[in-house]
């Protein structure tokens, strides 16, 4: 299933779509797990299910689409 929305800021529009497998981090300061970043694990009626792991914890919590943001993963530097 694939979802996207889009996001108004600053005049500028642009769509995010966001799949199962995908890093994303949650954006809305009000929340608990504000800047955390998780895996979606799934997707469904405008509300995503975000997986955090932690050392010795699993959690999978769910959230509305426009409080995430995908995260941009980059390779790490070879030495």
């Amino acid at each position: 299933m694939l979802q996207s929305f889009q996001v108004h800021d600053q005049k500028v529009l642009k769509t995010i779509m966001i799949l199962p497998g995908t890093t994303v981090r949650v954006i809305n300061p009000d929340d608990t797990y504000y800047r955390f970043e998780g895996l979606v694990q799934r997707l469904s009626d405008g509300k995503v299910a975000v997986l955090f792991e932690g050392g010795n914890w699993d959690k999978l919590i769910t959230f509305k689409l426009s409080e995430l943001e995908e995260v941009v993963l980059t390779p790490a530097k070879k030495k």
